[in-house]
């Protein structure tokens, strides 16, 4: 991954980041059911994670070493926040909100680069566990959480998202599949 690097997202960012989250959103078109719409709120999240309050409430971008352009996005939020995703997370976990990486960056390494850094700081700041939701359809993403050293916790239906969704975990301190 020689050609971007990760750094804190900034308020700045904001639009790049709606623009890599909103096309992610979109590539579910290939397996949701039909007539489902892309959820529209995710920008007032991603402003609260960007130059987040507390270590453990901030997001992350990939950016390009030529252009700078957003290449992908993670971030991570308190289980205080209480996730209405993953509303039974224990305390003293993270949960890893919407990784998403822009297509022309699928497949170089960009996803795992930003996964490995949200892991990294959640250890780092003292959080035992790292859990996420993904669209049961998501098979693709689903496949990366767990070669990555996620296990599936649960599944059920979001209401919001009007989608199934599988919840995994992992300890910060686990090493990633191989």
């Amino acid at each position: 991954m020689s050609t971007t690097e990760i750094r804190p997202a900034t308020a700045g960012d904001a639009a790049a980041i709606d623009a890599v989250v909103d096309a992610g959103f979109a590539s579910y078109s290939v397996w949701a059911p039909s007539g489902w719409q892309a959820p529209g709120e995710h920008a007032s999240g991603w402003a609260a994670l960007a130059d987040g309050a507390s270590p453990a409430d901030r997001a992350w971008v990939a950016v390009t070493a030529g252009d700078h352009s957003v290449a992908g996005v993670a971030g991570v939020a308190r289980t205080a926040l209480r996730s209405k995703a993953i509303p039974h997370a224990p305390g003293g976990a993270v949960i890893l909100r919407n990784l998403f990486v822009a297509r022309a960056w699928w497949g170089t390494g960009v996803a795992d680069a930003l996964l490995a850094h949200a892991l990294t700081a959640a250890r780092d700041d003292g959080y035992g566990a790292v859990w996420l939701a993904t669209p049961a359809g998501a098979v693709q993403a689903r496949r990366f959480y767990e070669r990555s050293g996620f296990t599936e916790r649960s599944q059920h239906d979001d209401r919001p998202l009007g989608l199934r969704l599988v919840v995994y975990a992992r300890g910060t301190h686990e090493r990633a599949s191989t």
